[in-house]
This record gives C-alpha cells, sequence and structure tokens, in this order.
C-alpha cells in the first residue's frame, strides 16, 4: 500500500504541475485555470461547480480512507495529556477525557456527515438546510476567518521546525545568517526564512481537493508512526528513563477536588474538543466523497 500511494503521490504531483505551468503562460490561462462553472448570463448564482453533487468519479474514499485520515490526525492530540495534567488532572483522569471528548466529537462529526455522505454535497450546502440561503453566509465566513487564524499558527510552528531542521543539518552557518529583525519583531530571520519555506511547499497542496488528497493522508498515516514513535524513543534514551510520575507533574496538594474538579475535567474537554471543533463544523467537505455513507 505504501508503495501505491507514494505511485499515485507522483502521478498526482505531475499532473497538477503540468496544469500549473499552463496557468501561467497567459492571463487568459491563468483566469481560466481559477474560473469555475456558474451562471452562463454572469448573473447571482445559488450553484457553482463545487456546490454542485461532486460527480461519480470524485466519489472515490472508501471507509479505509476515512480510517487512515484519522489515524494520521490523530497524533497531533498527543500533546493533550501534558497540558491536561498541568491543570490538575491524573494521568488516568487525563486519558479518561480524551476519550470523552473524542467520542462526542465523533457522534458530532458522524451526525454531521450523513446528509453530505448521502447526497455528496459539501459543508456550505449542508449549511442552508438550517441557516437559508442568505443566512449560511454567516458560518461560512466564521469558518473561513478560523481556518486562515489556525493555519497561521500551524505554518508559525511548521516554520520553527524547519528552522531547527536546517539548523541541524548546516550547523552553525544557520545561526550566523547576518542581520537580524529587531526585538519588536518578535522573531529571527531564522524562523522568518523557515516559514517562507515551510509555506512554499505547503501553498500548492492548498489548491487541491480532498478527493485529489487521499494520497497525501494515506502516505502521512504510513510515516508518522515511525516518526513519533522514533521521537518518544529518543526522549526516553535522552531522559535516561527517568520518567515523570504524577506526583512530579502535579503537585498533590494542590490538585482539585468536589465541585472544582469537576469543572475542571469539564475545562479540559471542552479543551480537547477544540482540537476536533473545526472538523465537527465542516466534516461535510470531507465525507460528500464517501463512497458508502
Amino acid at each position: 500500500m505504501r508503495c501505491l500511494a507514494l505511485t499515485t503521490a507522483k502521478h498526482c504531483i505531475s499532473r497538477w504541475a503540468i496544469r500549473l505551468r499552463q496557468a501561467f503562460r497567459s492571463n487568459d490561462a491563468f483566469l481560466a485555470y481559477i474560473r469555475t462553472e456558474g451562471n452562463a448570463s454572469g448573473a447571482h448564482s445559488w450553484t457553482n461547480e463545487d456546490l454542485k453533487p461532486s460527480p461519480p468519479h470524485m466519489v472515490n474514499w472508501q471507509w479505509y480512507h476515512f480510517c487512515l485520515f484519522w489515524f494520521g490526525v490523530g497524533f497531533g492530540n498527543w500533546t493533550l495529556g501534558s497540558s491536561i495534567v498541568g491543570a490538575g488532572l491524573t494521568s488516568w483522569q487525563a486519558i479518561i477525557v480524551v476519550w470523552v471528548a473524542a467520542g462526542v466529537s465523533g457522534l458530532c462529526m458522524a451526525f454531521n456527515s450523513r446528509a453530505a455522505a448521502n447526497y455528496h454535497v459539501g459543508y456550505p450546502v449542508v449549511l442552508r438546510t438550517s441557516f437559508g440561503m442568505y443566512g449560511h453566509y454567516w458560518p461560512v465566513i466564521a469558518r473561513g476567518a478560523c481556518a486562515m487564524l489556525w493555519v497561521s499558527v500551524l505554518n508559525f510552528q511548521g516554520g520553527a521546525f524547519v528552522s531547527t531542521m536546517l539548523r541541524c543539518i548546516v550547523g552553525h552557518r544557520w545561526d550566523n545568517l547576518g542581520a537580524q529583525f529587531p526585538p519588536p519583531v518578535g522573531t529571527t530571520l531564522q524562523r522568518f526564512l523557515g516559514f517562507l519555506i515551510f509555506w512554499a511547499v505547503e501553498l500548492p497542496f492548498c489548491s487541491l481537493r480532498p478527493n485529489r488528497l487521499r494520497w497525501l493522508y494515506t502516505l502521512k498515516a504510513w510515516l508518522l508512526p515511525p516518526s513519533v514513535i522514533g521521537l518518544l524513543i529518543y526522549c526516553v534514551v535522552q531522559s535516561r528513563g527517568r520518567l515523570a510520575s504524577d506526583a512530579d507533574l502535579s503537585n498533590v496538594a494542590a490538585r482539585p477536588t468536589g465541585s472544582a474538579l469537576v469543572w475542571v475535567i469539564v475545562a479540559a474537554i471542552n479543551s480537547a474538543m477544540g482540537n476536533w471543533s473545526t472538523f465537527i463544523a465542516n466534516m461535510p467537505d470531507f465525507a460528500r466523497y464517501a463512497t458508502d455513507p
């Protein structure tokens, strides 16, 4: 399966690169590249190529593609435990909190995906059933604004990782690039260059629909486990096996009890669900490509 994913990835990238190169040959070619099917008269239309039900050739997500997608996404939630334990809960309480949050989020996503999986329509069309033809614009705009903020955070983190990788590769030459940004800017030249590199690599994938990114999620599901587990082994080796206990992570005397403990658990569940909140909202954009509801 890994070889199949790599072959598919190579084919998709090659085909996309050819179309993109042709798009920049002239102004008319670029307009044709970004144009979507709409009203032929040029007047306002309630539909376009992306709002119509997905054609059969685009409905290509099997059940195991969704499993691989969530398997790859799930590793980002491994950082939840440390923040929840830092709030005063024990390790076993943190595990229960994450399971509860994941269960509730999964049910919400399943319910919200039902119409999209049956009718193969996206998030904006599903919203029209609840908010109306004009009212649905507000949640679409809110979701877009939230996406821009969250992608900005992820790009900043990715830029920091790229900067660290380059420092490991080129050594002190990366730290001694010369002129730096003034302190009020709040970042360094190295991190800014890492951000630009990460953004340049990420940007082409933003033009692809989820049905064409299936290979990427499959590849991610194969690459992340050894990477994350390898990082865990590295941390254990560096700490010489001295893993922190609950007593080390949280002061026993300061742990909440009674109603205070309940509210800490509720806050932790809410924080954990925040990791899946975006998918709860616009999971129809993925579910519309499901072959079997």
